[in-house]
């Protein structure tokens, strides 16, 4: 390897590419003024700091900062200054660009290059540039500073390349690391900035030229809305004349829709925001819940608002300001939004009001594709001024379909017995513990009280027993811990343990009722997975309506007809009506897969009803459903849909759905024979089995004389029913 300085071209140049002299005199100057004074900056500093090992490329050192943007546990918290880690680099901070060694590579070529034109602002700029690094949900903005690596030798190649590389990036391109010989550690110094990428992002998500509440918006937007300002749920109030319209969305329910009349919500908070057009926060629902929107987001939880009003202003100022709505943060907590929400809020008024904006070209939420066309045809109508007309679907036949989880509300109480009882019997350990550090008659009646909560609770659960003694916990118990704690360390112990158990949203134990949620999101993850495959085989025969929801299960409503379709026939009916068995088979199998996967206790059963006749739909813009059957005919198989699943036969008085089965229901000779086709047809592909049980369904609130078939659903056995699956 030759000498460095005559590769490069610079006399004196220091082996160390570490700091120019007057910051080498700083740091001496900082350090003759006391390190514990700088080991208190560094702890304390929001600044990510890291010392990097090379080549291993371990994290040696890092400050408290840089721990908790990596979401690593600090080993010792009250320790000054830096903090041993010993962790990979790539591990703890994954690249998804270029390797770290790469980004190394070219900070060291900056450096060399810089050494040589300490004039270049490009190179100087490049020098500096950050990474923009995602880890996790967080963001964090890093600088690479290789400079207290010490080049110990370089290479004939770096002179060389340096005289005949054309350009900059011709340089760049060419250098290669292992030309230097490199030893010691380089420093990672950055910035925590995820509020600053979500407002970024959810900029550009506003601005990307569709309505806020189409549903897929509405979701994304709503996910980081509840990011950025730590909030559980996210709203928007438009206006309409006289009315205002709300669409609440939160992570356990997508949408919902409701209207309000302005002359009830003349004190509204909200309204009074949108009057100010400033952003506002309401502090405590509990005080300041006084109309019926107020209530209504109290009714979901929300305790606190960040209101954030939207107006539309013609830019010529021949128009007045016309007052669109607002978009509103919600929040379980009271008291949970502060100036620096405001400040952010702010940030995204304009991107808010171009998505809002949509709206009022769009003028309807909630789209399904198929009858998307008669939407816009209304929206056309009320952009002239004309006057609303509305819209419904005429002579449309219905299809319905459930694949119900059997046994989930049983699962579901034990969970939360389960949890109660786990929570219970933390309570009585503190008060054991308080019992015997101090003797006190009141301590010994609460701890009888919860000893006959829990002889109830272990012998059954109700939704009385679950409200009335989670809330006995909170007053008797939980506002009294700050005091237990204090008697004995022992005491103090079990009220930690009971606070750690009890660290969620819920406030409450909560380890059967997570593991109940996520099983029952899982299945019904996987069967909606199956059934929106078969519903885009579906739309492929006839474009038609269909409205899927996931409960306990999921259950899926269809419309088709010419008024939807021009140019459906009697055909395109036979085909949707065998489809959506095949489909509701394919769910069925994902059933027998789950079964044995996720869950010995939980069994899925599947429904098809059956109504030869058709009906009429109607689009009620102050609901939250986008149809709704019109009439007293319709509105009869509305009633029995919500009933069907439940139904027993007439004789034997079991229940018409069986786990493993598909169980069809019909009304009329007629539809029976068709569906019995339908059924030969499905074993014939074998995706049911011969056997065949009939019978009577029980008489039903009106509804009389409603028959069933149902036939076992028949595992995949061949390759070929496996790929048509998936």
């Amino acid at each position: 390897m030759s000498d460095p300085t005559a590769t490069l071209g610079v006399s004196d140049m220091p082996t160390q590419l570490l700091l120019p002299a007057e910051s080498l005199a700083a740091r001496a100057a900082m350090e003759q003024s006391g390190i514990a004074a700088m080991a208190d900056a560094i702890t304390y500093s929001q600044v990510l700091l890291a010392v990097v090992q090379y080549p291993a490329l371990t994290v040696e050192l890092a400050n408290q900062a840089f721990c908790r943007a990596v979401e690593l546990l600090n080993p010792n918290p009250s320790e000054p200054g830096l903090l041993t880690v010993g962790q990979p680099l790539a591990e703890l901070l994954p690249l998804s660009g270029p390797d770290w060694l790469d980004w190394l590579r070219r900070q060291v070529t900056y450096r060399l290059l810089l050494e040589r034109h300490p004039g270049d602002r490009r190179v100087r700029r490049l020098l500096n540039a950050p990474q923009l690094i995602q880890v996790g949900d967080r963001w964090v903005e890093l600088w690479l500073r290789p400079e207290s690596l010490t080049i110990q030798a370089i290479a004939p190649e770096v002179q060389g390349l340096m005289e005949s590389a054309p350009s900059l990036p011709a340089f760049e391109a060419a250098f290669q690391l292992d030309w230097c010989e490199l030893a010691g550690q380089f420093l990672l110094e950055g910035w925590d900035v995820t509020a600053r990428e979500q407002l970024r992002r959810l900029g550009r998500l506003l601005l990307n030229g569709h309505s806020i509440l189409q549903p897929e918006k509405f979701r994304e937007v709503g996910q980081t809305l509840r990011s950025l300002f730590a909030a559980e749920a996210s709203f928007v109030l438009r206006t309409d004349g006289d009315r205002l319209q709300l669409t609440f969305g939160s992570d356990t329910r997508m949408r919902m829709v409701r209207g309000y009349d302005l002359a009830d919500l003349t004190e509204s908070p909200c309204v009074m925001a949108m009057q100010r057009e400033k952003v506002a926060i309401v502090r405590d629902l509990a005080v300041e819940a006084s109309t019926p929107l107020e209530q209504d987001l109290r009714d979901r939880g929300a305790r606190s608002l960040l209101l954030i009003p939207l107006v539309m202003r013609d830019k010529t100022g021949d128009r007045p300001t016309q007052l669109m709505g607002l978009v509103g943060i919600a929040s379980r907590l009271p008291d949970n939004f502060d100036r620096l929400d405001c400040d952010r809020a702010e940030l995204l008024q304009p991107s808010l009001g171009v998505a809002l904006r949509q709206v009022g070209q769009y003028h309807f939420s909630n789209i399904h594709p198929a009858v998307e066309w008669r939407f816009l045809q209304e929206a056309e109508r009320r952009s002239w001024g004309l006057m609303p007309q509305p819209i419904a679907f005429e002579n449309v036949y219905p299809l319905y379909g459930i694949s119900d989880i059997r046994g989930s509300s049983v699962a579901r109480d034990r969970a939360i017995q389960a949890d109660l009882l786990d929570q219970f019997r933390q309570a009585l350990h503190i008060l054991d513990c308080a019992c015997a550090a101090k003797d006190l008659p009141l301590l010994q009646q609460l701890r009888f009280d919860l000893q006959d909560y829990i002889t109830n609770l272990e012998v059954s659960i109700t939704v009385e027993a679950e409200v009335r003694g989670t809330q006995y916990l909170r007053d008797c118990i939980e506002g009294d811990l700050d005091y237990l704690a204090k008697l004995d360390e022992a005491t103090g112990e079990a009220v930690a343990a009971y606070r750690q158990a009890c660290d969620n949203p819920s406030r409450s134990v909560y380890q059967a009722r997570a593991e109940y949620d996520r099983l029952v999101g899982e299945i019904n993850r996987r069967m909606r997975e199956t059934w929106d495959h078969w519903q885009a085989k579906m739309q492929a025969i006839a474009p038609h309506y269909c409205d899927a929801e996931s409960t306990d299960g999921i259950d899926h409503m269809i419309y088709a007809g010419a008024s939807i379709y021009p140019e459906f026939t009697s055909f395109h009916l036979r085909s949707l009506r065998y489809e959506q068995l095949r489909g509701v088979c394919a769910c069925a199998r994902e059933g027998f897969d789950i079964e044995e996967t996720l869950s010995d206790s939980l069994r899925l059963t599947h429904l098809v009803l059956v109504q030869g006749s058709t009906v009429d739909i109607l689009h009620d813009e102050n609901t939250e459903k986008l149809f709704d059957v019109r009439g007293t005919r319709d509105t009869r198989y509305e009633i029995v849909k919500k009933r069907i699943d439940k139904a027993r036969d007439a004789i034997t008085g079991e229940r018409i759905t069986q786990p493993g089965a598909l169980t069809v229901v019909y009304a009329t000779e007629d539809e029976g024979q068709e569906y019995q086709e339908y059924l030969r047809y499905l074993e014939r592909e074998g995706w049911v089995g011969a056997d065949r049980q009939s019978g009577e369904v029980e008489a039903l609130q009106g509804a009389n004389g409603l028959r069933f078939i149902r036939v076992p659903v028949l595992p995949a056995a061949a390759p070929v029913a496996a790929v048509e699956l998936h």
